[in-house]
């Protein structure tokens, strides 16, 4: 779970982000989440994020990739909820999952959608 502010720059940072993205909290706070991102990534979420603001959306999810501080690429799926301090938005509380295994297993049996039986591999749509 992380915190950031309306402009995207870290303002709390969990043991578990930092396992994720291989950053300390001390390297991440006052950092911008797009340290991340590719910009085609970057722009996508910017998008998403300001209509979940404007359009007052509580929590939205979405799946994407990240790089690591090794330069390796995961993907992460995202909780993201809109923080409210005196009636003021005042930033994102997100939880944030590695995803990367359950990806690259739909990946290799064939499974690109989320179906709603098992695919011929025996995988299922959870994961």
């Amino acid at each position: 779970m992380y915190t950031t502010d309306l402009a995207g720059f870290f303002t709390y940072i969990s043991p578990k982000v930092e396992s994720i993205t291989g950053h300390t909290n001390t390297e991440l706070i006052g950092k911008h989440y797009s340290l991340f991102l590719d910009p085609a990534t970057h722009q996508e979420l910017v998008e998403h994020y300001t209509t979940q603001a404007r359009n007052n959306i509580p929590s939205t999810i979405r799946e994407f990739r990240i790089t690591r501080k090794n330069g390796s690429r995961i993907w992460v799926e995202q909780q993201a909820m809109l923080i409210w301090e005196n009636d003021q938005l005042s930033g994102y509380q997100c939880i944030v999952k590695d995803i990367d295994e359950r990806k690259r297993f739909r990946t290799s049996c064939g499974c690109r959608s989320r179906k709603k039986t098992k695919c011929r591999y025996g995988c299922s749509p959870s994961g």
